[in-house]
């Protein structure tokens, strides 16, 4: 299940059993000003509680490979559903829909997100693949319409399903971080960006 520390770890209560929220979670994101709304992502779904886990509402029954929400907009949230594509709710989580707009309706597995803090317009998308990379996707519109980085390296292969991630620079949009598992056993490790996808370097070996 879930399980949360009000003193930095020292103790922890469980808030979430796994008939709340499924066997696995991948993603759990917490609202920064009302903490009592918490988001998470995993093999049963996209599940939400708005009082702290009192009551959890499953939103999404289909596995769901992570969350993220808008820093200075809370309300706005980001899901990736795995073979599905990206969903986008202007309300807490409740009713999201569908985001298209350059996005592949097809021929992915899961879906890694990650949105920029300095610059919450801008997200990026990795739609993986049998182990690898579809696509990487970004969007400066708040997700109305997505770019293919062409050059983005297979960061995930050859084992996506379980080593992938996406992660934006905190303070520089176009700053990016992608990688999987050490390059001495896979295409490369960890990458970066620093013009927003258009060219790439490696960095680091990998995890």
């Amino acid at each position: 299940g879930l399980f949360k520390s009000t003193d930095a770890g020292a103790t922890w209560a469980r808030i979430a059993t796994t008939s709340n929220v499924g066997t696995q979670q991948n993603r759990i994101v917490v609202h920064p000003i009302s903490p009592g709304t918490i988001h998470v992502t995993g093999s049963g779904g996209y599940y939400r509680t708005l009082n702290g886990g009192g009551t959890w509402t499953r939103i999404i029954t289909a596995a769901c490979s992570s969350v993220v929400i808008n820093p200075t907009s809370p309300n706005i949230v980001y899901i990736g559903r795995n073979g599905q594509g990206v969903y986008k709710s202007t309300t807490d989580g409740s009713s999201p829909t569908k985001l298209a707009g350059g996005l592949p309706a097809s021929g992915f597995s899961q879906v890694l997100i990650d949105i920029s803090k300095s610059n919450p317009q801008v997200l990026y998308a990795a739609f993986l693949s049998g182990g690898g990379i579809e696509g990487l996707y970004r969007t400066g519109d708040a997700g109305t319409t997505w770019t293919k980085l062409v050059s983005a390296p297979n960061f995930p292969s050859p084992q996506g399903y379980w080593n992938a991630y996406v992660a934006v620079d905190p303070t520089n949009e176009n700053k990016l971080f992608v990688g999987g598992v050490d390059s001495r056993y896979a295409e490369v490790g960890i990458s970066r960006s620093l013009n927003g996808g258009a060219t790439w370097a490696e960095v680091g070996l990998g995890p």
